[in-house]
């Protein structure tokens, strides 16, 4: 199983994503890390155009065009993003179930639908296991701009919702790889990610604060008084 080492939640969050690492060039990557960083920083994803404006901007420093270059131009797979994502779903499954059967529920809506007449108990059966997909859609379309792509092209809208399946699998699964989180295990996705948005906005703060202590020359003992104040430790 993946196991996430306990440093801030940033470097967390970068270990995590380093699994999609080798679908990608050294800057495509980076870029796809600030796409990330910022589906699960915002409380509202609006666009493309929305994360560079409220997130990517201000820390990242990336140019809008870079982000929708990535979306419709650079080569990367998007079936082997899926599959790297399957698989960390599949990684949580304890060894103690590890013989029994896994349902992995899909569904694509182009697909003809099929009829259950006269099977009503099947019907039934079926639609519980898809229960789940449905409360997914409604959140991804409320919460997490499903339907706000935004892009020029079907590849682009293909990438866009990889990403953002991406964000919200890494906010479900984060609760039970670090110990941090675990008081947040079956809490609501939307919930979740707030946590992490707080966590990760404290951290970037901190960094830029940090940043201009140490251009401004400050006196060392001072610059860590600080540091431990915003990170809540006690001062010495």
């Amino acid at each position: 199983m993946f196991s996430i080492s306990q440093d801030s939640f940033i470097q967390t969050i970068e270990q995590y994503l380093l699994q999609y690492r080798s679908l990608f060039k050294k800057r495509s990557f980076n870029i796809f890390l600030w796409l990330v960083f910022a589906i699960i920083s915002v409380e509202e994803v609006r666009s493309i155009r929305f994360l560079h404006e409220i997130f990517i901007k201000k820390y990242g420093r990336k140019v809008l065009n870079s982000l929708y270059y990535l979306l419709s131009y650079v080569h990367f797979p998007s079936e082997e993003l899926i599959k790297v994502t399957v698989g960390i779903g599949i990684a949580l499954i304890p060894d103690n179930l590890k013989h029994s059967t896994v349902f992995l529920t899909i569904v694509d809506t182009l697909q003809t639908k099929y009829s259950f007449k006269g099977s009503e108990n099947l019907a039934l059966r079926v639609y519980v296991i898809r229960w789940n997909m449905k409360v997914i859609f409604y959140q991804h379309k409320f919460f997490w701009g499903f339907s706000n792509y935004m892009v020029r092209n079907k590849l682009a809208i293909e990438r866009y919702v990889n990403l953002l399946a991406i964000g919200f699998t890494l906010v479900c699964v984060l609760p039970f790889l670090d110990q941090r989180l675990k008081a947040w295990q079956f809490e609501s996705p939307q919930a979740i990610k707030r946590e992490i948005s707080r966590q990760i906005h404290k951290e970037l703060i901190l960094d830029s604060f940090v940043s201009s202590l140490e251009n401004s020359k400050i006196d060392a003992s001072i610059e860590e008084s600080v540091k431990c104040y915003l990170q809540g430790k006690k001062i010495a």
